[in-house]
């Protein structure tokens, strides 16, 4: 008997969170599809030594073997260099290789932990390296290094009940924490619980202001630190650490859906329809009874086809989930500028960062225009036939990864073709 379409559009919905595809601009390997995702966090365990915790999925590594006698293998190398605030001058550099083996059943993470030296009190930047070396696929990416703010995030090793680090700045639900900070003595720590509902981005060519928001909405909780601490977080809301209350200076930890950064529940594909639909669609659609059925039915409303439905669910939500892992910080990063341009536009063909401004660009470029570009350091040199976005660091009290779209109206245009393509059953290419 043939399955209704809804129960099958349904089956594949709670599958895509395996799912990851764009381009290399988004930590993609161009040819295999597949992303590396590794988690890692810094804590600064004494005057002289810092370490780094380090976590990946081994489904995002290749394992394989040359004899069916033998287990399945993968190969894996990290490395790291550490310079100078500004980038140039080396202080230190290391790195580690290893196996992992299976025979039936294979873990599902592989972690390990690596020391480097920084002397307090200092500024630096972290180079890290991670290689599959059975696919020869690499993941890089650059961390600022703070050891001398001790209300900082890596100045606090953050364990569960079981004694897991938590490596990123987000939980679920009520949670029992313990915090170690070893440069901290017989100190008092403020902690506020915010309930702020942040908004969704607005369209690349509204003119209305970000809102501003406060950093408490309630009473400071205050705890005693003995070097570690337990603490409950909150079932609601996110948590915001510091030790000086009249400052912006301190740390979130930040409690979104119980799956995040994936999606794997009806509910949660609603919300990012938001930047497809009008505000009476997603009134009708935010209120309805039956999430599952009304997300199949938007999908297969919009092509003819069960196999293009397919397809625009998997990179819709593939590019959601991805803005997740790459653009959150005081809110999902689905909803965030970035996120918004990422999900509707994809990923840009060419990024240029600064300390404080992220360029993106979408469509061709000439190699002579982007040396023009490094060499000038005037983004307005590069001449492109695409589209081009600037996002400005925002100074965020809750989150250093805050960066905020300088809209125009002149994107008015841009923005409805794209989100008219998706609305045609098209997944829409800037070209």
């Amino acid at each position: 008997m043939r399955k209704p379409a809804s129960k099958i559009l349904f089956v594949f919905l709670c599958c895509i969170s395996c799912i990851t595809v764009e381009n290399s601009n988004y930590d993609l390997d161009s040819k295999m599809a597949v992303s590396m995702k590794p988690e890692f966090s810094i804590f600064h365990h004494n005057d002289l030594q810092s370490k780094i915790f380090f976590k990946i999925k081994t489904a995002d590594l290749l394992y394989t073997r040359n004899d069916r006698t033998r287990p399945f293998n993968a190969n894996l190398k990290l490395s790291y260099t550490l310079y100078t605030e500004n980038g140039k001058t080396w202080i230190d550099s290391g790195s580690i290789f290893w196996k992992d083996f299976y025979t039936t059943n294979k873990k599902e993470f592989i972690d390990t932990v690596i020391p480097f030296n920084l002397n307090v009190n200092k500024f630096a930047k972290l180079k890290l390296s991670i290689t599959d070396l059975n696919r020869f696929r690499t993941y890089e990416r650059v961390v600022d290094v703070n050891k001398k703010d001790v209300y900082h995030r890596q100045f606090f090793l953050i364990k569960d009940t079981n004694n897991h680090i938590l490596l990123n700045n987000y939980y679920t639900g009520s949670k029992h924490i313990n915090m170690t900070n070893n440069f901290l003595t017989n100190q008092s720590i403020y902690v506020n619980n915010n309930d702020i509902n942040f908004p969704v981005a607005l369209p690349p060519f509204s003119k209305a202001r970000r809102p501003s928001f406060p950093k408490a909405t309630g009473q400071y909780k205050r705890i005693d630190f003995h070097k570690n601490t337990d603490f409950v977080l909150p079932e609601n809301g996110f948590v915001y650490f510091q030790i000086d209350t009249l400052t912006n200076q301190g740390f979130s930890l930040f409690n979104f859906n119980p799956y995040f950064p994936h999606l794997k529940d009806p509910e949660q594909l609603i919300p990012p329809l938001r930047f497809l639909c009008t505000k009476e669609e997603f009134k009708k659609i935010a209120n309805g009874s039956d999430p599952k059925n009304i997300v199949d039915q938007f999908w297969l409303s919009k092509t003819s086809s069960m196999e293009r439905a397919r397809n625009l669910i998997k990179t819709y939500y593939s590019r959601v989930e991805k803005a997740n892992e790459m653009f959150t910080s005081h809110l999902e990063g689905w909803k965030t500028d970035r996120g918004m341009i990422s999900i509707i536009f994809g990923p840009p063909s060419y990024v240029r960062k600064t300390k404080n401004t992220e360029i993106w660009y979408y469509g061709q470029q000439s190699n002579s225009n982007l040396n023009a570009y490094n060499s000038l350091n005037d983004p307005m040199r590069i001449q492109t036939s695409g589209l081009k976005f600037t996002f400005d660091k925002v100074s965020n009290p809750f989150s250093m990864n805050d960066y905020e779209l300088d809209r125009n109206y002149s994107y008015k245009s841009s923005w409805y073709r794209a989100v008219e393509s998706w609305r045609k059953g098209k997944v829409y290419i800037v070209q």
